[in-house]
């Protein structure tokens, strides 16, 4: 129901959608790759992936 609902704001411009592009992905995008790749990398690979993104936000964060 609240899908719907979310649906129906959007077609009636009642909640605008915005795209922003952006050099370094947000916790929530981040979050959805991850996901998408937890079933095909191994765990070792899985950790080194968390940990490279990690250390890529704080270089960011750090500017």
């Amino acid at each position: 129901d609240n899908a719907i609902k979310i649906v129906k704001d959007i077609e009636d411009k009642k909640i605008q959608i915005k795209q922003v592009a952006t050099n370094m992905p947000s916790p929530f995008a981040f979050n959805l790759v991850l996901q998408g790749y937890l079933d095909t990398i191994k765990m070792e690979d899985r950790i080194e992936f968390i940990k490279r993104m990690h250390s890529y936000v704080l270089a960011k964060i750090n500017k």
